[in-house]
């Protein structure tokens, strides 16, 4: 009789430890769950991060492209506004000579009317001097003075004030009275006179 309690607490600690292993073995399974669950969410948080390392991969190649682009668009910005501030002052530099052009054209069209006004035998080497003054203003390919012993160079601010001084002497003259004539003081006039053809005339003035 006295092993009885003994068997009884016995069989209590062995039942009290069996239903302490099996909170254990739920607690572990629960765990395990939590556990599989922790490592389900950690690959889909590594999915997530190589995910967003490749987004951020491809933004930073674009962004890259996209500088690329920038600085050819700004080099061909920069190209282009050389070009056009080269192509301004050319086309500046192309009105200040057509300017130049007309006065000089204006100036020799006021210079013929006024020899044409005269009918000395000076008209024909004083037109040709004027002439002259219009074949100067054209581009060193067009080479009429060399033949004719011009030197473009040497005689273009010459000639010029020499034909404005003789134009303004005209200006002032009474062509009916004899007024003075361009051809005494031109350099090399008395050598310009144009060769007589068989159907050409001039009349001398009487």
């Amino acid at each position: 009789m006295s092993s009885l309690p003994t068997d009884i607490l016995a069989t209590k600690g062995a039942a009290l430890l069996a239903e302490q292993v099996t909170a254990l073995r739920e607690a572990n399974l629960a765990l395990q769950a939590k556990v599989e669950e922790a490592k389900g969410d950690l690959a889909r948080a590594e999915e997530n991060v190589i995910s967003l390392v490749q987004a951020a991969s491809e933004s930073e190649s674009r962004r890259q492209a996209v500088v690329v682009e920038f600085e050819r668009m700004t080099h061909a910005y920069n190209t282009e506004t050389i070009i056009s501030t080269h192509r301004k002052a050319e086309r500046e530099s192309v009105k200040a000579e057509k300017a130049v052009l007309l006065d000089e054209n204006q100036f020799l069209r006021g210079t013929v009317k006024i020899l044409e006004s005269r009918v000395d035998s000076s008209f024909v080497d004083e037109y040709f001097t004027a002439s002259y003054e219009v074949t100067k203003a054209f581009p060193p390919p067009f080479d009429l003075l060399t033949p004719l012993g011009w030197d473009r160079d040497r005689d273009r601010d010459r000639d010029r004030d020499h034909i404005m001084a003789k134009a303004a002497t005209l200006s002032d003259a009474d062509p009916d009275q004899g007024g003075p004539s361009l051809a005494a003081d031109i350099p090399g006039s008395s050598s310009l006179q144009p060769t007589v053809g068989s159907g050409d005339t001039i009349e001398a003035e009487s």
